[in-house]
C-alpha cells in the first residue's frame, strides 16, 4: 500500500481505478496543454523513492498522439538511475498514420529490460468484445505477473483462442489498418472543415480531439 504509479493525463479511464484498487497511489502528470506531448521534466520531478512504475500509452487514448523513438530514449535516461518499471499500453500499435511507424518500448533495450508491453487482439482484429490481449515482459517480471493473472482472469476461453490463432496466420488485414483508419479519420475531419471546431492532429488510434473554444 502506498506504492506510487505515475500516470500521464488525460488517460484511459481504467488506469486510475485499477491502481487504487491494488492499494497504489496515483501520481498524475499532465501532458502538455495543446499538444498532449509528454513533459519529461515533470515526469522526472514526479519520481520519488515510493515510485514503482510509470504507465504510458501510445498511440494515445484519447489524444491520438504517438510516442516516437526519441521519446522512449528520453524516458530511458530518466529511469536509468531508478528501479521504476514501465507499463507500456500499446493496444493501438497497428493504427499509426501518415507514414509514421509505431515506436514500442520493447525496441529500446534499456526499457525492454524493465517493461510490461501490452497489446490487444481486440483492437487489431475488430473484436474488442472478446476482451483478449497480450502482455510481454522479461521472464522474471512475467513470473510475478502470472501470480496475479492466475487469480484475476484465470484464462481465456478456448474458442476465442482458436479464432485468434486462425486470424494470426494472415497478417494482411492488420497491416491494412493504418490506411483503413486514416481514411475514416480524413472523412471525419473533412466533415468538420469550415466549422468553428479546431482539429488537433490525429496521429494514431481511432480518436480525434477538437478544440471548441471558438464556440463556447
Amino acid at each position: 500500500p502506498g506504492d506510487e504509479v505515475i500516470v500521464l493525463e488525460p488517460c484511459y479511464d481504467s488506469y486510475v481505478p485499477n491502481i487504487e484498487l491494488a492499494g497504489g497511489r496515483v501520481v498524475r502528470v499532465a501532458l502538455q496543454a495543446g499538444t498532449f506531448r509528454p513533459d519529461f521534466d515533470a515526469i522526472a520531478a514526479a519520481i520519488t523513492p515510493r515510485t514503482r512504475a510509470i504507465l504510458v500509452n501510445t498511440p494515445h487514448n484519447p489524444s491520438a498522439t504517438i510516442w516516437r523513438t526519441a521519446d522512449f530514449a528520453r524516458l530511458a535516461e530518466i529511469l536509468r538511475p531508478t528501479d521504476v518499471l514501465l507499463i507500456s499500453d500499446e493496444v493501438y500499435e497497428h493504427m499509426v498514420f501518415d507514414g509514421e511507424q509505431h515506436a514500442s518500448a520493447s525496441a529500446n533495450p534499456e526499457l525492454a529490460a524493465r517493461s510490461f508491453v501490452i497489446a490487444s487482439f481486440g483492437k487489431t482484429f475488430h473484436v474488442t468484445g472478446w476482451k483478449v490481449g497480450t502482455v510481454a515482459a522479461p521472464a522474471p517480471l512475467m513470473a510475478e505477473f502470472r501470480k496475479v493473472h492466475q487469480f484475476n482472469v484465470f484464462t481465456v476461453n478456448t474458442p476465442m483462442q482458436h479464432g485468434l490463432a486462425a486470424y494470426l496466420r494472415n497478417p494482411a488485414p492488420y497491416r491494412e489498418l493504418p490506411a483503413f483508419y486514416a481514411a475514416k479519420r480524413d472523412l471525419f475531419r473533412s466533415g468538420l472543415a469550415g466549422t468553428r471546431f479546431r482539429l488537433l492532429p490525429s496521429e494514431g488510434s481511432y480518436f480525434q480531439v477538437v478544440d471548441y473554444s471558438a464556440i463556447s
